[in-house]
């Protein structure tokens, strides 16, 4: 006997598969069959007409499905022939007519051309795998990068790519996607296919990468579930070291590129300078948490004493502290994305321009995450302005012994809040050019090497005082809105900004959360089409940042690089 009892719900007919709605007719047929047989039928007792009407029912449900399944099919497939009859028809009014070239006088044969440089043969293009991935270290002195100490991976993610058509995830392998051209590459593919679908408009999943996060680092709806991970600059690393000399490049003779004709593409940009940052991951659209209470709340509370024996005969009432509920903050995530337009002809003539167009401005979107991440990090610590320096204070100076000093007394002022481990190491957040302010006031100190002060020396001035030494882009310069400030349009800066602001707070204070998907897209605009422009890229993802610990400072303090010592100068606490 065929089980009928999941079929008692209607809603089963529409998620069932064909071959189940199949079996279902059948079976439905099969034993109604005996019950309407001549010699049965005008017999039939009342509880077999209620059986007869209920296999009726379940064969008409399953039958009216599978009909309109078919019907549905079949428009469908009517609906392809004539998309890919415009698209034809289209294709053939699109395409260019080539006059004849003059004769030209006979010329002895070029010289072979220089081999394209392609992902598949220039290792830089990689994808990193994931296991792979490490805190990103400053590179500011390619000859001596600073050797940041070891920081804690919170969690490591694997990236997945998913397939269009059928909608499954696979692991990412480096043989099947080798970099940012192979992305762009793929990206006018796919808009090929949207030459003549005609007005309206269009939005597809290119690939998708997914954070595929440990069970034991994603932040869901199960109970006590939690999720830190690497940057998303992981993801992003095809393009962390590619050079200028890697980018030269011949462009096919068309539109607006002459034949033979070879285009120098100079790719500086790099993602160095993004602050490594815990990550978690969001399966909705937000989170809410607490940090708790705070130690130096708890140690200032009402329930301790310290009674003489007098106090304790009189039975003198001990005091309680009650355990007050803390107060919960919601963040939501924040869209950030980038999308890119290009013109028709011009990605026929000159597609290698688009491809690196491309590349630069998903290092850009990189930075503009960060610098957002940064900005919200900022307005989240308490200030300390010690600009201009308090009298008697520790610091005293406004060379790179008063900036160490000012380092060192916040950490401590820290670390005495919280009662933590005197040697525990806090992060120390500076700008890059911190460096170079630094080096310029030790290179002008008596005594000292005037020419060599190592990135590795600087960074052990911070370790020596526990403080692991950050430095970022997207901070304090021209691009995060510091009129004047490092990186400002030709001829640039004359002069570092007189005051230089750091944060300090300890390891694992910030957070930073992340959607589950980093989508890349192509769009059909037939608007677009009309005036010879489609989109090249369109990305978006989640973000969102979280200050899950009580304490994070941001100092600023004013530097001059003089090389004045106290040796040479007077000081004064008064």
């Amino acid at each position: 006997m065929f089980d009928f009892t999941r079929w008692k719900d209607a809603a089963a007919f529409a998620a069932a598969t064909d071959e189940e709605l199949t079996a279902v007719k059948v079976a439905a047929a099969t034993e109604a069959r005996p019950l309407l047989a001549p010699d049965r039928i005008n017999t039939l007792t009342e509880a077999e007409r209620a059986t007869v009407r209920e296999l009726h029912t379940y064969a008409m449900q399953a039958k009216t499905e599978l009909d309109g399944r078919i019907a549905k099919r079949a428009e469908d497939a009517a609906e392809r022939e004539k998309i890919v009859a415009s698209f034809a028809a289209l294709d053939e009014e699109l395409k260019p007519t080539t006059p004849a070239a003059p004769a030209a006088p006979a010329e002895p044969a070029p010289a072979a051309p220089a081999p394209v440089v392609t992902p598949a043969a220039d290792p830089t293009f990689a994808l990193p795998r994931a296991a792979e991935a490490t805190a990103l270290v400053p590179a500011v002195n390619p000859g001596g990068a600073v050797a940041a100490p070891e920081r804690e991976l919170y969690g490591r993610a694997r990236y997945m790519i998913k397939n269009p058509t059928s909608g499954d995830f696979a692991p990412l392998k480096l043989d099947e996607f080798t970099g940012m051209k192979q992305l762009a590459g793929a990206f006018i593919k796919q808009l090929d296919r949207y030459r003549s679908v005609g007005q309206g408009r269009l939005q597809d999943p290119l690939i998708e990468f997914v954070r595929d996060y440990p069970t034991e680092f994603r932040l869901t709806t199960v109970e006590g579930a939690a999720d830190q991970g690497v940057e998303f600059a992981a993801l992003m690393g095809a393009v962390d070291k590619y050079k200028a000399e890697n980018a030269n490049q011949t462009a096919a003779a068309a539109y607006c590129a002459p034949s033979l004709t070879i285009y120098d593409l100079c790719e500086l940009e790099t993602s160095t300078g993004i602050l490594p940052i815990t990550e978690i991951q969001i399966s909705r659209g937000g989170i809410f948490f607490t940090t708790g209470p705070d130690f130096a709340s708890i140690f200032n509370g009402s329930g301790y004493w310290n009674y003489t024996e007098a106090q304790v005969i009189a039975n003198t009432v001990k005091p309680c502290m009650e355990i007050d509920c803390p107060a919960f903050t919601e963040k939501r995530l924040r869209n950030l994305g980038v999308c890119i337009t290009a013109g028709i002809l011009q990605r026929r003539g000159y597609p290698e321009l688009i491809a690196r167009f491309i590349r630069g401005a998903m290092i850009a979107h990189l930075h503009m995450v960060n610098a957002f991440v940064i900005s919200e990090m900022a307005a989240g610590s308490t200030l300390v302005d010690l600009d201009p320096i308090p009298v008697g204070s520790l610091v005293g100076d406004v060379t790179t012994s008063g900036l160490l000093a000012a380092a060192e007394m916040v950490a401590t002022d820290m670390r005495y809040r919280n009662r933590m481990d005197p040697t525990a190491t806090l992060e120390a957040v500076f700008p890059v050019w911190a460096l170079a302010q630094i080096r310029a006031d030790l290179s002008r100190r008596t005594g000292v090497d005037l020419l060599s002060v190592t990135d590795q020396a600087i960074a052990g001035f911070f370790s020596d005082r526990h403080l692991s030494l950050r430095l970022v882009y997207d901070w304090q310069d021209a691009y995060s809105g510091v009129a004047g400030g490092p990186g400002t349009a030709a001829p640039g800066i004359t002069t570092f900004p007189a005051a230089i602001e750091f944060m300090i707070y300890p390891a694992g204070t910030w957070a930073k959360g992340v959607d589950e998907t980093i989508r890349l897209e192509t769009v059909y605009d037939s608007a677009k089409l009309s005036t010879n422009q489609y989109t090249a890229l369109f990305t978006e993802e989640g973000v969102l940042v979280a200050k899950t610990c009580p304490d994070s400072r941001r100092v600023v303090y004013t530097m001059c690089p003089t090389g004045a010592t106290s040796d040479l100068v007077t000081r004064s606490c008064a």
